[in-house]
């Protein structure tokens, strides 16, 4: 069936599982919110619109979500949004951490996106 599909709609399936698997990743519920699948619909829309903002702001809600839980002591909890990033910085700030979750390749990396000098990371 996919086959049968317009070169267009194959990158909007594209762009949504990028979306919404990795820079807005939610817990397990499979909504998708309406707002995004209009932006979605508008390939030039989608390239423009600030995705960052979005997953930092999921990101910043589902901790203040979370943090009734962590005062609660329980054993695990879902963090939505781009949790990679938090990871990423986690590690960076932190170097006992850096070495538990990955390795850095280089310690004098200046330029470019910080998750690019971790192996190891996800």
């Amino acid at each position: 069936a996919v086959k049968k599909w317009r070169n267009a709609d194959r990158i909007r399936l594209v762009y949504f599982a990028i979306i919404l698997c990795v820079v807005l990743a939610r817990d397990e519920k499979p909504n998708i919110p309406l707002k995004y699948i209009a932006v979605v619909m508008d390939l030039d829309r989608v390239r423009r619109y600030p995705w960052g903002v979005a997953a930092y702001d999921l990101l910043c809600k589902s901790i203040a979500k979370n943090r009734s839980q962590l005062k609660e002591k329980t054993t695990s909890y879902v963090l939505d949004g781009f949790s990679y990033a938090l990871q990423i910085w986690a590690m960076e700030a932190v170097p006992k951490i850096g070495k538990l979750c990955g390795k850095k390749l280089d310690n004098g990396f200046k330029d470019g996106p910080r998750c690019i000098n971790w192996m190891g990371a996800a």
